[in-house]
């Protein structure tokens, strides 16, 4: 009995303890909210902030949406939230009081910061439009998402100049996982910031030395779950604030990039040059172009001085393991390269591509931000240039820290049809062979296969590079560019 009577002692003290130093707070769920005020669904990583004067805390939502917090208790707080594709609405209540004991419940609720212009598609485009154009480029805008909506996706518009890219990334992962991880791609429209990654490629040759370069990099938006990080010692040799050396954990791309860059770092050209671009773009899906369902290829690192070597080259080109099956194999693809004793040269192929004979163009040659190969920014801004899809093996040729660069000349330029201008940033042009075997066999298998532009590099990008291609994963996936609509597909 006095054992029993010593524990009940015991406890009642221990209670007593509880009780007076408080196990009190606040729980409950981030709920997103539609206008009309009806509930949605839950919202995970969002921050919710309980206040008092200069006391803070912060809880974050779980997946479920849930949260707890624990604080001093009987204490007035005021209640905020954040989160990158959530504008905070309320809290109920608004202005709790922490109890005596326990978890007392707060719910918070929030609204999607973008514009829903439809709904109900399996898949999620997210379009950020530069405030400085919106108003010039309005109705244009809206016909390319009215397509869009028609094409089956479920389109979001912000109209929103960002501060920095690790803005942009995180508005990119909110929106993800908002959706449920239906999000696959963004389109950015006009001046937005963008990362850079320092990538270096070492050699099997002894007697080379690595090779390093500070890059753009659009890969920082694309993986959305991976870890971009400098080392100790790392200064970015641009003087860039958002600029890494390492990349790693889920290196996998979430989702597709599209850029509608400024042209010539006009105003005005820009607004010009975006809406010609959205008028090309409804044509294209109405039927209205008449450009050839073809492939070309125009080589210019492949030549023949002799019949049996005109024959070795294109039999590698047309159906090799670096050919772009089943596009090149096709008996209406055409292929250009030098060859003197077959009457054939890449100058041909170029004026070819003025006649619209192909609707997919693949430029082999070396390039800088003023040319691909034989032809420059003068000569696209020039000349006719009839294909959909101009997709520059060429170094460099996107480079957009530049006013003038050849691949936003060859989309944008009065005189082209190019809806997708596909090119890299640096100095590195191919994608590698991963496990599914070379990147231009990849593309043009997903691309015959019905799927769009920008998934098809997802599903190159996706799939382990092999060796020796693995051991610069960053050299070949980092520098890659797609301006343009990622979404088009071959018809």
């Amino acid at each position: 009995m006095k054992k029993v009577l010593i524990g009940a002692v015991r406890l009642s003290v221990l209670l007593g303890v509880v009780l007076l130093l408080g196990c009190a707070g606040f729980r409950g769920r981030a709920y997103e909210t539609a206008q009309d005020g009806t509930t949605i669904q839950p919202i995970q990583n969002a921050s919710i902030s309980f206040s008092r004067g200069e006391y803070r805390r912060v809880a974050n939502t779980r997946q479920d949406g849930q949260y707890k917090i624990y604080l001093p208790r009987l204490k007035k707080f005021r209640v905020s939230a954040s989160h990158p594709a959530y504008d905070y609405l309320s809290a109920t209540p608004e202005s709790p009081k922490t109890p005596w004991f326990g978890l007392k419940r707060v719910n918070v609720f929030m609204e999607r910061n973008t514009v829903a212009i439809c709904v109900g598609g399996n898949e999620t485009i997210v379009i950020i439009v530069d405030p400085a154009l919106v108003a010039g480029i309005r109705s244009s805008v809206d016909q390319f998402e009215s397509d869009l909506c028609a094409a089956g996706y479920s389109v979001e518009e912000r109209t929103v100049s960002f501060a920095n890219p690790a803005d942009v990334r995180s508005f990119l992962r909110g929106i993800y996982y908002a959706t449920n991880e239906n999000l696959v791609g963004a389109i950015l429209i006009g001046d937005q910031p963008y990362a850079y990654q320092f990538v270096t490629q070492t050699y099997a040759n002894p007697d080379l030395p690595p090779y390093a370069e500070e890059i753009i990099s659009m890969q920082y938006f694309s993986d959305l779950d991976g870890t971009f990080d400098t080392s100790t010692d790392y200064v970015s040799p641009g003087g860039h604030s958002y600029s890494y050396d390492i990349h790693d954990g889920e290196v996998d791309w979430e989702i597709w990039i599209g850029l509608l860059p400024m042209y010539k770092g006009d105003l005005n050209l820009t607004t010009e040059a975006i809406n010609r671009y959205f008028e090309k773009n409804h044509a294209y899906r109405m039927g209205d172009y008449s450009i050839s369902r073809a492939f070309m290829e125009i080589n210019e690192h492949h030549s023949a001085s002799t019949l049996d070597e005109h024959a070795q080259v294109l039999q590698r080109l047309t159906t090799g393991t670096y050919a772009w099956t089943p596009f090149s194999s096709a008996p209406n693809s055409h292929i250009y390269f030098d060859s003197p004793p077959a009457g054939l040269s890449a100058a041909q192929g170029y004026a070819s591509m003025t006649t619209g004979v192909a609707d997919f163009v693949h430029g082999a040659a070396h390039g800088s931000r003023l040319a691909h190969g034989q032809i420059s920014i003068n000569w696209v801004e020039s000349n006719q240039v009839d294909t959909v899809i101009f997709w520059s093996d060429g170094c460099s040729v996107g480079n957009i820290d530049y006013d003038d660069n050849f691949l936003t000349s060859i989309l944008y330029s009065p005189t082209s049809q190019v809806l997708v201008a596909k090119g890299t940033t640096n100095n590195s042009g191919g994608m590698g062979t991963n496990q599914s075997g070379f990147f231009g066999h990849n593309i043009a298998t997903s691309l015959s296969g019905g799927e769009s532009v920008g998934q098809a590099m997802l599903d190159h990008v996706n799939v382990p590079l092999i060796s020796p291609w693995s051991e610069a994963r960053e050299l070949h996936f980092a520098p890659q560019i797609i301006l343009g609509d990622p979404t088009l597909t071959i018809q």
